[in-house]
């Protein structure tokens, strides 16, 4: 089954790398423990 997750990373001061990186990390976090 498909799964569409959308992480709001709205009055962040983080550069685009930063943000990435920890989208990534919730991503992989919420594939381990779906």
């Amino acid at each position: 089954p498909s799964r569409i997750v959308v992480i709001y990373t709205t009055g962040s001061q983080a550069t685009m790398d930063e943000r990435n990186r920890q989208i990534a990390e919730i991503g992989a976090s919420l594939i381990k423990h779906w």
